[in-house]
């Protein structure tokens, strides 16, 4: 918060909540990723979905979720 304050100024409130994901100790995911081959992030891709788990190029990271996001507007664009 203090980061945030520093860049947008002292009106920058709190928190009205937060979550913690535990993904790693889940006993039904441990950590696990859905785009784990050519297939399921093709799979994924052709419902317009978006997202670090979309991008087989990029995947388990930010930029490949936002690369993700660019592409599906991209395609939803060229559909209308």
């Amino acid at each position: 918060m203090a980061i945030l304050r520093r860049w947008w100024g002292a009106g920058v409130p709190e928190p009205s909540g937060f979550k913690i994901t535990r993904w790693s100790r889940d006993p039904h995911v441990y950590g696990c990723c859905s785009g784990s081959s050519a297939a399921a992030y093709r799979a994924l891709a052709d419902l317009f979905f978006t997202g670090e788990a979309a991008n087989a190029d990029c995947p388990a990271s930010v930029h490949g979720g936002c690369l993700s996001g660019i592409r599906e507007a991209k395609r939803i664009r060229k559909r209308r």
